[in-house]
């Protein structure tokens, strides 16, 4: 199953009646490495590390050292909130159930900001800031840092002698016991290895751990060894809703009542791993396993049956790219367009269109994976859930997909027109009414940004924002940290594009400069005046997303109306402006 579905190593455990009853370690650390994992092979947690601080939080709750709803400012008064007056309604209680209103990550939305994007116990807004939150307050009542009082609290109470809160630098025999040396590499799409370590605690995803450590973190949280049962039933409340479901998040971990019986759940998710747990409160009983792949939960529904027989249809029907897993047809196309590509995919794809075999959602799924999970191809993306739409033109999930899709390919005209067909359709898996009216916003700067132009002569420089584009596709306007402010164009990756409409004045040779950062490996980028290349720039990394620099390049550019496109050919860069300045001969 691992190979099939491109998983080079998991970490099982099973539970019954509150035991660890078995685990296993499968697999290599790394693709195409001889190192196999084991039992101590440590595996980046993802969000599952949130699962750390619930326990801790809780034991302090029974020990009256901190009251779920009383306002957190009151412990901890935090200046990245403060500006906003409803930080002041926020409490543990909302932060453990995802309904603080503060976002996922600040970098999101404003860079410059941490935001509240709902009012405080209004809904269900999943927020790894918020629980960062929540551990510096935990931090200022013991007067302990997070790696201290988690060591004190939890890994040293149930004995987790896998997990670890950071990476640490130093390489000598004594920093084992604290930093992993012993661990698993993930892996996106392409099976290339995604490298990555936190030597700064994240106490919402930074952890590193074995399926087993996890297992007697759900045990000693549930078992009444070491929590009240009053704060057991606490942990069992539903609070904010996921989607429409019958899924909700409590304050720890999803809820869910299924066939009378309560059973939660918590995945972990980045770039590389995917991890899941499943675990009945009233039967003692569940499983967690941890992968070093982005495709690892496709095998969640097929672990679940060998293991713990639980029913988690409710889960999947609440996330509706989990409803297709191996053994199915999205798993084998996902792994076709691994092994051997985009063109062999859609071989594959006519062969079950031929026999009758594309389940309703197969290719939603398969999109899904291709866009959020792995950056593939737009194009793709946008085949599928046409394709999709054809085969089941009743499908109101494939429209709903496509016009997100569009929209933010920058095509907000065609993106309204699906989701509002979504809307007329009935769909009712979650509220689509926020797209709807984002759409329509973006619709009236589509409409605006028709009439833009950019006007060049050879007696002055001309500088453009890189924002003030006409059209674009994939990219994202968000606040500038370069000097001056304004506003940017980011998360440029490969195949994404801005087109400027240009009047030259004076044809001849121009200096063209390009403000950037970049992070990972730099990018590349073709320059283009209709179908004509003017040249193609490399773009190093710049060492950090707020180191900004320029970059020149000389062109030739024709007078006249014209449509100048930058077209990334590798990704990963940030612009803020664009430069063009007569050449002197």
């Amino acid at each position: 199953m691992m190979k099939e579905v491109g998983v080079p190593a998991l970490s099982l455990a099973v539970i019954e009646n509150n035991k660890v009853v078995f685990h296993n370690t499968y697999g290599v650390r790394k693709k195409g490495d001889k190192k196999k994992a084991d039992n101590r092979t440590a595996f980046d947690a993802g969000s599952l590390s949130k699962s750390y601080l619930v326990f801790a939080v809780y034991q302090l709750v029974d020990q009256g050292k901190l009251d779920l709803d009383k306002p957190l400012y009151q412990y901890l008064k935090y200046d990245r909130l403060e500006y906003d007056p409803r930080y002041k309604l926020i409490t543990a209680r909302m932060v453990l159930s995802h309904s603080s209103g503060i976002e996922n990550w600040q970098f999101q939305n404003d860079p410059l900001k941490l935001e509240i994007i709902s009012d405080p116990g209004t809904k269900l807004v999943y927020s790894g800031e918020g629980y960062n939150y929540l551990a510096k307050v935990v931090e200022s009542i013991l007067h302990q840092p997070y790696e201290i009082y988690i060591r004190d609290l939890v890994l040293n109470v149930l004995q987790l002698n896998n997990s670890y809160l950071k990476f640490i630098k130093q390489k000598h025999h004594l920093f084992h016991k604290e930093s992993p040396w012993n661990y698993a590499v993930g892996h996106g799409l392409d099976s290339k290895p995604i490298v990555k370590k936190n030597y700064a605690v994240s106490p919402a995803s930074g952890n590193h751990i074995t399926a087993e450590d996890y297992a007697k973190l759900i045990i000693g949280i549930f078992d009444t060894t070491h929590l009240s049962v009053a704060r057991i039933k606490d942990l069992e409340q539903p609070i904010a809703r996921v989607n429409n479901s019958s899924t909700f998040y409590g304050p720890g971990f999803e809820v869910a009542d299924i066939d009378g019986d309560l059973v939660i759940e918590h995945g972990g998710d980045n770039d590389g791993f995917k991890n899941q747990m499943f675990y009945s409160v009233a039967k003692k009983r569940g499983y967690v396993f941890l992968s070093n792949s982005d495709r690892g939960r496709l095998m969640m529904k097929k672990l679940c049956d060998m293991t713990v027989q639980m029913n988690i249809e409710p889960y999947l029907n609440a996330e509706f790219y989990l409803t297709d897993m191996y053994p199915s047809n999205a798993s084998d196309l996902l792994r076709i367009y691994d092994e051997e590509g985009v063109e062999a995919m859609y071989a594959a794809l006519d062969k079950l269109k031929k026999n009758g075999t594309v389940g309703a959602t197969t290719l939603d799924v398969v999109s899904f994976y291709l866009k959020w999970y792995y950056g593939g191809d737009n194009r793709v993306t946008q085949k599928l859930l046409e394709d999709n739409i054809a085969l089941y033109p009743d499908s109101s999930l494939s429209y709903v997909l496509l016009g997100r899709h569009l929209r933010d390919l920058g095509k907000p005209d065609s993106a309204l027109l699906h989701l509002k067909k979504a809307q007329e359709m009935h769909f009712s898996a979650w509220s689509i009414d926020g797209d709807i009216s984002d759409c329509e916003t973006k619709l009236v700067d589509f409409n605006r940004r028709k009439s833009l132009m950019v006007r060049i002569n050879e007696k002055e420089q001309t500088t453009v924002p890189a924002d003030n584009y006409n059209l674009m596709s994939g990219v994202v306007s968000i606040a500038s940290t370069d000097e001056g402010g304004g506003r940017c164009l980011a998360y440029i990756e490969a195949d994404d594009w801005m087109e400027y409409r240009i009047d030259v004045r004076d044809s001849g040779n121009y200096s063209m400069t390009l403000r950037v950062a970049s992070l990972p490996g730099g990018g590349q980028v073709e320059l283009r005046i209709e179908d004509t290349l003017l040249t193609t720039m490399n773009i190093e990394t710049t060492k950090g997303w707020q180191n900004w620099v320029s970059k020149t390049t000389a062109i030739r550019l024709p007078a006249g109306s014209h449509t100048l496109r930058l077209y990334a050919r590798v990704g990963g860069f940030k612009l803020n402006w664009l430069k063009f300045a007569k050449q002197s001969i």
